[in-house]
């Protein structure tokens, strides 16, 4: 079972990885919707590697993607309990 902490740390890392070129992204920033600053091919990779971490982590056949284009806006943080909340 992944911890809410594991997916804490995944989101960390892949915000550092991924979206390096937005400034002052932190937790509580939105990932989607009208306040997100952030490009959508952008958004796009970055759920792809979350996915593939999560797989490397023995969740299979878990689809973010289509999870998180049910929600209007999400932060980061509301992501993350939308991950947990999923596969636990």
């Amino acid at each position: 079972m992944i911890s809410k902490e594991n997916i804490k740390e995944i989101i960390l890392e892949e915000i550092n990885l991924n979206l390096k070129n937005y400034k002052n992204i932190e937790l509580d920033s939105y990932f989607i919707g009208v306040d997100s600053i952030i490009e959508s091919i952008d958004i796009v990779s970055f759920i792809a590697s979350v996915e593939d971490r999560l797989e490397n982590l023995g969740v299979e056949g878990y689809d973010l993607f289509d999870r998180v284009f049910q929600e209007e806006t999400l932060t980061f943080e509301n992501l993350m309990d939308i991950i947990y909340n999923s596969i636990k």
